[in-house]
């Protein structure tokens, strides 16, 4: 008797389980009583079905759907939550007639709503350095739809590419991608650089002696050069040596000019022979530096002497 008292259990245990399953797995079927008229919606979250009947999701949620008599005023209704957006409502028989976000008929037929909630990003840019340029196309968009952005260089800069951290994306001022997340990008720009060639030239006018130092375009930064110079006065009628001095030159180009000289003045007698020697390069250390968007260099071209 136990044992069949046991077995009797076990059944009821075994048919309960089984009758708990089936009613999860298996859609819920609404009866629809006789002149009633059922009206159904569905929300479709990024392109997948979430749910039927008084259906929520965490982008959005339905109203209107029920039972209603044949007649009855029914109001349906699609709104979207915080971080996503309407993309379509509509009655599925016409798919291609968006509702907007709500819809108002007279009960007559069984109908079933669609909702199409799409998440929205945020696509953040921004110019780095500001001063180089401005960039556009950021902004909140719809998951899968394209966004472009574009970047204009501000005069004497050049836009060197789009950049998501440290990973450079394009080099093209316009940069186009399908949204699918929040994102940050810069537009980076750089200097503009322009080449200045400076040279030094000299020239004897009496007892002055002249040195000019020119730039080919307006330096962007006081260009300063200081030359050496052996300086002799020779007594040919006697054959000595009566002086000798090492001189210092020293010319600066102020920024925005094309120019600038200066001299020195010797008086000697009838007999004296005077010499300058140049006995340093400095010109030469300006090769190849870049200040304020301008690489410059020396040139020799003319300028005897100095190079």
């Amino acid at each position: 008797m136990k044992t069949l008292k046991k077995l009797l259990w076990l059944a009821a245990v075994l048919l309960c389980i089984v009758s708990c399953s089936k009613e999860e797995v298996t859609e819920k079927v609404i009866e629809v009583p006789e002149g009633k008229v059922l009206v159904e919606t569905e929300i479709v979250v990024d392109g997948v079905i979430q749910s039927k009947t008084r259906a929520s999701s965490n982008a959005g949620y339905t109203t209107g759907d029920g039972l209603y008599d044949s007649g009855d005023k029914v109001i349906v209704a699609a709104v979207a939550n915080e971080g996503y957006e309407l993309a379509a409502f509509y009655d599925k028989k016409y798919p291609s007639t968006n509702l907007g976000t709500s819809y108002e008929f007279p009960a007559a037929e069984p109908r079933t709503f669609k909702a199409e909630f799409a998440r929205k990003y945020t696509i953040t840019v921004s110019a780095s350095p500001t001063a180089g340029g401005t960039v556009s196309g950021g902004g909140t968009y719809r998951s899968g739809k394209p966004c472009t952005l574009t970047a204009t260089p501000n005069a004497g800069y050049t836009f060197d590419g789009w950049y998501e951290g440290s990973t450079k994306l394009s080099s093209n001022t316009s940069y186009s991608f399908t949204v699918s997340s929040n994102r940050t990008i810069t537009g980076k720009f750089n200097v503009e650089i322009i080449e200045i060639t400076i040279g030094f030239e000299q020239w004897e006018d009496q007892n002055n002696h002249y040195y000019k130092l020119s730039s080919s375009e307006p330096v962007t930064t006081d260009i300063t050069v200081k030359q050496w110079i052996y300086y002799k006065e020779e007594n040919i009628c006697e054959g000595i040596i009566e002086y000798e001095q090492d001189i210092l030159i020293e010319v600066t180009i102020p920024k925005g000019k094309t120019s600038a000289e200066t001299y020195v003045n010797i008086s000697v007698g009838q007999c004296t022979l005077t010499s300058l020697i140049c006995t340093e390069k400095a010109i030469k250390l300006w090769d190849g530096k870049i200040i304020n968007g301008a690489k410059y260099k020396s040139s020799s071209n003319g300028l005897g002497g100095w190079y």
